[in-house]
């Protein structure tokens, strides 16, 4: 179907209804007569999972329309397709538009400066999270900085707009260079090491890619980059992200 669909089973009238959200033909379930609702994946009592970065585009601005039509439907019954049910029309009201306006926050202020001309690293980097202590608005399974690189891969391409990435050298050229800039492939991979104790894990992890890419073999260099991934994985609270800096490190120990 296109955009709704009824079914009749016995005397119930089912409805579903398209929206674009997690996939760009995610359905919802609306059953009038029951005031039951049945958001899918729309719904994960978490941050919305429209920025994972293994999967196709989402889409975050549409998941948020959704969410608030779904609002709209004074469904007194909501049976996620993640987690336990909502009961009660005022809660579910409630949820769904907690859920649409921080979408919506992070979609606009991600647009305001996408035309502002701004680069995509300093818009992950200037964005404002919306924070609440609401269970289904907490960053356990997506991180809210996904969410902002989808919205840049769809409206912006996947150019970051910086010139140096447009034609990029391959990264074993360009971490021979840095590497060479620095002492050698150990020195970075020690300057990582001293970063990563200092709390500077993001700039640990970039140096240490370097390091390991001139030297894939180096026993040293594979146990500080297991060390530094080891400590992301732990200061993460998305799971993607804790899940993606575990493979580096469980692939870093491998080669002890």
């Amino acid at each position: 179907y296109r955009d709704t669909y009824t079914l009749k089973v016995g005397s119930q009238i089912i409805e579903l209804h398209h929206h674009r959200g997690e996939t760009d033909d995610a359905t919802v379930v609306w059953c009038p007569s029951l005031k039951l609702l049945l958001p899918g994946d729309f719904w994960i009592w978490a941050v919305p999972n429209c920025g994972n970065p293994q999967k196709a585009q989402r889409y975050p601005s549409e998941w948020s329309k959704a969410l608030k039509w779904m609002a709209s439907l004074g469904a007194e019954l909501m049976l996620p397709g993640h987690g336990p049910p909502i009961i009660g029309k005022d809660k579910i009201k409630e949820a769904l538009l907690d859920v649409a306006s921080f979408l919506d926050q992070i979609f606009n202020e991600t647009i305001t400066m996408i035309n502002q001309g701004r680069t995509l690293n300093e818009i992950i980097h200037s964005v404002k999270i919306p924070l609440s202590s609401k269970p289904y608005l907490q960053p356990i399974y997506d991180d809210p900085a996904f969410i902002i690189r989808n919205i840049w891969r769809l409206y912006a391409g996947w150019w970051d707009q910086d010139p140096a990435h447009l034609l990029p050298p391959t990264k074993q050229q360009l971490s021979e260079e840095l590497c060479s800039l620095s002492g050698g492939a150990k020195a970075m991979a020690l300057k990582a090491q001293q970063l990563a104790n200092n709390g500077k894990l993001a700039v640990a992890s970039q140096l240490i890619e370097y390091a390991v890419t001139v030297l894939p073999e180096d026993k040293e260099i594979h146990m500080i980059r297991s060390l530094i991934y080891e400590k992301r994985k732990k200061k993460e609270t998305s799971l993607m992200a804790r899940n993606i800096f575990a493979a580096a490190e469980r692939d870093s120990k491998a080669k002890l």
